[in-house]
């Protein structure tokens, strides 16, 4: 397994697993045009501009510079990413007990009939 990393994104971190990191593309135009959209070939990579692929949610493209790697994406030390495991492993636990009580709560509740559902919620007809 890859290990996480911390992303961060708009001001908030994030944790990560990355599936990939590629170069950009150098795109040529051929002149031609297909249903209106101009085609153009690959003419190689733009090693100016990496592409962050995690394994969950949209890749997202930084420069290829120490600066933007710097201020983006870092590897967690062994302590913290332990504490993060630690943390991820409660969290599981408590969705499990959380998805066992909502069933739980399911099968004990009482059952409501068209008429009381109308009078508890507010009507949206005005």
């Amino acid at each position: 397994m890859q290990k996480p990393f911390i992303y961060k994104y708009n001001g908030r971190n994030y944790q990560i697993v990355l599936k990939s990191v590629s170069f950009g593309h150098v795109l040529r135009d051929t002149g031609e045009s297909r249903f209106g959209i101009r085609v153009a070939t690959i003419a190689g990579e733009n090693k100016s501009r990496i592409r962050l692929n995690p394994e969950e949610g949209r890749s997202q493209v930084i420069d290829a510079n120490k600066d933007a790697v710097h201020k983006t994406i870092r590897l967690p030390r062994e302590q913290e990413a332990k504490l993060l495991d630690g943390i991820d492993e409660q969290i599981k636990a408590l969705r499990e007990q959380r998805e066992e009580l909502l069933k739980t709560a399911w099968q004990k509740a009482n059952i409501i009939t068209v008429k009381e559902l109308i009078e508890l919620i507010p009507n949206d007809n005005h």
